[in-house]
């Protein structure tokens, strides 16, 4: 996810925070294959052309000869790195998170590298916002798509995110039906779907688990803080043996 999608979603990385992607690592430390514009001879082999063999030669190596120059006060700098996967947890590495750490700034805690069992990294700046005291009624006429006239498209496109064709034409047909008894319930909808956006755990999930958030949690349980919510067109344990039960169909 880029800077700029953070940004949208209230999310700011911290001060000595880099992401960078892997497309973009790669041509920083030329691992990419270098042609002959000329005659077309490869000058240069791609090296390195996955994520694993580029932690275990690059990242690792320089890591741990910073981080032990470091501790021998040869070097005022050292980092550590995460990886961030556009899959969510599990999925393919899409880019690094790489984290600075200086004698002025040292990391929080014993200096070395991140291992499993350890808090998990968190590259961005905490919310420092006052606690919400609005009621539901006041958070919606507050939002800033109360008066667009594009609140249908709107929904729409934060649906089809996470789920299928046939599942956004069902629940557009729900939230349709509401509408006409309440003019707020497409910005209701909006409202709890960025909410959910937000949480540190969402963010991180996989696109099934997300797919089943908004399902079971946020059209389910979370609208009915607006005193309605949706029902699910298929089961969880339907939608887990076959995630892509309704991609065939034709909305």
């Amino acid at each position: 996810m880029s800077y700029g999608e953070q940004q949208a979603m209230g999310n700011i990385y911290k001060k000595r925070v880099i992401p960078i992607s892997i497309s973009d690592f790669r041509q920083l430390f030329n691992l990419n294959e270098i042609r002959d514009p000329k005659t077309g001879k490869v000058l240069q082999p791609s090296i390195y052309e996955n994520s694993k063999d580029i932690k275990r030669y690059i990242l690792n190596s320089a890591r741990d000869e910073l981080l032990t120059m470091f501790k021998c006060n040869a070097s005022k700098v050292w980092f550590e790195y995460d990886t961030y996967s556009s899959g969510g947890l599990g999925g393919k590495v899409s880019s690094f998170i790489i984290y600075i750490y200086t004698k002025d700034n040292p990391k929080q805690g014993e200096q070395r590298p991140w291992t499993k069992g350890d808090e998990p990294l968190f590259p961005f700046e905490e919310e420092t916002k006052p606690k919400d005291k609005r009621t539901p009624a006041q958070k919606i006429h507050a939002n800033e798509y109360y008066d667009s006239e594009y609140q249908e498209i709107i929904t729409q496109t934060l649906l089809s995110r996470y789920l299928t064709k046939r599942e956004v034409t069902y629940y557009m047909a729900q939230i349709r039906k509401e509408a006409k008894q309440c003019k707020d319930s497409w910005t209701q909808v909006i409202q709890v779907i960025q909410e959910k956006e937000k949480q540190r755990k969402f963010m991180k999930g996989t696109k099934e688990y997300k797919r089943n958030a908004i399902i079971d949690y946020v059209l389910k349980e979370n609208l009915k803080d607006y005193g309605w919510s949706i029902v699910p067109p298929t089961p969880k344990k339907d939608r887990k043996r076959d995630p892509k039960l309704f991609e065939s169909l034709q909305p």
